[in-house]
């Protein structure tokens, strides 16, 4: 996750990014990347899609990217994956 992590980064209007995995029947696991973007932007999710597939393997480009507010931190201050699968039912 942290690879898809730094490529969605490179999207100059994004401020951070968190990828998650979730259970799938077919895949074991398929990747869905939370991301926030910087103050004032839009992101366009095709332009996230087209920078992953550009620069990994396509079988691992996330399926859905939610764009959220802000990335959750824990208590140490590292991104909370645990906290995200969570909420994974409102990424649409």
């Amino acid at each position: 996750p942290d690879d898809i992590d730094i490529l969605v980064e490179r999207h100059p209007d994004v401020y951070e990014s968190c990828t998650v995995g979730v259970s799938d029947e077919m895949l074991g696991q398929r990747p869905v990347t939370f991301f926030s973007s910087k103050l004032g932007k839009t992101v366009v999710q095709k332009e996230l899609i087209e920078i992953v597939r550009a620069n990994y393997k396509t079988d691992s480009t996330p399926t859905k990217f939610c764009q959220i507010e802000k990335i959750p931190k824990n208590e140490r201050g590292k991104k909370d994956r645990k906290h995200l699968l969570k909420s994974i039912d409102l990424c649409k």
